[in-house]
């Protein structure tokens, strides 16, 4: 609680009114709108052991279009971490590593309905989540910290439209996002921008840490693919080709000193393009063909 001065003496003057109480806001809800930009946070080295004092949210409850949205809450943040950067068996630096943004991606990936594996695993393919939107914890204002506030939020704000387009981002809520068509495309991963003319998009990426083979890979980014977009028949679909980038010489080679990486794309044929996210599509009439 704080109070809010109503009455009393001024500088010696006396002013009218009666003190009040009034309760200081806490964190922000889940699912909250943020009405205003989130920057990413300005930590350094320097603050390893302690939690991070991220960005103030402003964020309200709200119906409707949205530039961001609360997607997690997490009550007591974790201190940074220095981890050293290990690359070919040998020390290649420090990397501060910030437990709360892997929570947040957990937490994300829960509210907007995704699934699949966790951001850091390995050996299988992660579907997109955070990686298409912007997504940046945010924290109490100066004032509430004074007052021992020490909450951060888990924010997914549409960066994309926001900078390029000045559009406001999302039109409404995203909560389970992943689970409904059409999937916005500010959540979809394309060559351009998902709304856009494009030929490729991105459904998953992998890191390898074993010796892999191509093919096998192949045939489970198809397996995702179909459970992605509910098209049984998308692995035969004329005009649509579901391919991985990769090198199958570094995935052959792969070790958790020298891992490889790969990405599961779905390709038009030669003249054809899509304007729009093929996840969740659910039927052939409805393939976004521009």
């Amino acid at each position: 609680m704080i109070a809010l001065l109503a009455g009393g003496a001024i500088i010696g003057r006396k002013v009218q009114g009666v003190a009040a109480i009034a309760p200081l806001p806490g964190a922000p809800a889940l699912g909250d709108c943020v009405t205003e930009l989130l920057l990413p946070p300005n930590i350094s080295v320097r603050d390893e052991g302690k939690p991070p004092v991220y960005e103030t949210v402003v964020a309200e409850p709200c119906t409707g279009a949205r530039m961001g949205e609360v997607v997690g809450v997490i009550d007591r943040p974790g201190p940074l971490v220095v981890r050293e950067v290990i690359w070919n068996g040998e020390v290649q630096g420090e990397s501060l590593d910030d437990p709360n943004q892997e929570n947040c991606a957990t937490l994300s990936r829960e509210y907007l309905g995704l699934g699949g594996p966790a951001n850091d695993a390995m050996n299988v393919w992660v579907p997109l989540g955070d990686y298409t939107s912007s997504l940046t914890p945010g924290g109490p204002t100066d004032l509430q910290r004074a007052f021992g506030q020490g909450w951060a939020v888990c924010v997914v704000q549409d960066d994309y439209n926001r900078i390029a387009r000045d559009a406001v981002g999302f039109e409404q809520s995203i909560r389970d996002a992943y689970q409904r068509f059409p999937v916005p495309p500010g959540l979809a991963s394309c060559e351009q921008p998902c709304d856009t003319v494009h030929r490729s998009e991105y459904f998953a990426f992998g890191t390898y840490d074993r010796p892999t083979d191509w093919n096998e890979i192949l045939e489970s980014c198809k397996q995702l693919v179909v459970e992605r977009t509910g098209l049984p028949a998308i692995t035969d679909m004329e005009g649509l080709d579901i391919t991985i980038e990769a090198s199958a010489d570094e995935l052959s080679a792969a070790t958790p000193e020298l891992p490889a990486g790969a990405a599961c794309v779905v390709t038009t044929g030669d003249g054809l393009w899509l304007q729009g996210s093929l996840l969740n599509v659910g039927d052939p009439d409805r393939i976004p063909w521009s």
